[in-house]
């Protein structure tokens, strides 16, 4: 599914197994044409991801990666800097520097998934409506675009037609909520009750909350 719904901060409440999840989604990968420098400093950032697993201080960790921010810099690979960059403000809710992030990432990559989660970083900052609009058209353009290069059984075609209707339908588009309910509808009931949540998170107004504030928190 889209990048904005898999990438939420850790909470309280998370299980174990989502915990690991984030953790691993978390983790940056050392490239073998890294410096020796760059990778020292992957893998310390590594270490404390992998630390946050386990450790109950959340303050504790934010704080070692309010320390390791500076040492991303040094990264000598932009997309590995920006990566991270992007995954430690997160994680400490600088939000305004990740959306300023998300502009240098796709300026290199204009990818579908990470341009859908700088439309929620948008809305997170409280934008103005038609920025946010604006955005979400963007996006809906972005997954046409994949969607005419993708055959139907492509094991990613529902995910990619899911975000493209649910893009539409945050960019003041209302008629393609029945869109979203009519692949809820079509599946089988061992994929059913994922659409289902992800129809209330995208469609109501507590559902959108719950995101948004998971990231306000």
């Amino acid at each position: 599914f889209p990048l904005l719904l898999s990438i939420l901060p850790p909470t309280a409440c998370n299980s174990s197994s989502e915990t690991e999840n984030q953790t691993q989604n978390s983790m940056a990968r050392t490239d073998a044409k890294l410096t020796s420098e760059s990778k020292e400093i992957i893998n310390e950032y590594n270490q404390i991801i992998i630390q946050s697993q386990y450790e109950p201080d959340s303050q504790n960790i934010n704080q070692k990666l309010k320390n390791i921010l500076p040492k991303i810099a040094q990264i000598h690979s932009e997309k590995e800097r920006n990566n991270l960059a992007l995954n430690i403000n997160m994680r400490l809710g600088n939000y305004v520097e990740a959306y300023a992030i998300t502009n240098k990432i796709l300026a290199k990559n204009e990818t579908t998934n990470m341009k859908n989660f700088q439309c929620l970083l948008i809305e997170v900052l409280e934008k103005p409506k038609n920025e946010v609009e604006n955005c979400y058209l963007h996006s809906v353009n972005l997954y046409k675009k994949q969607l005419d290069n993708m055959t139907k059984d492509d094991p990613y075609y529902d995910q990619t037609e899911w975000a493209y209707y649910a893009s539409l339908l945050h960019a003041n588009k209302p008629e393609y909520k029945s869109k979203l309910r009519q692949l809820v509808d079509s599946k089988s009931t061992e994929d059913k009750q994922t659409y289902e949540t992800m129809y209330e998170i995208e469609t109501t107004p507590d559902g959108r909350k719950s995101i948004l504030d998971k990231y306000k928190s």
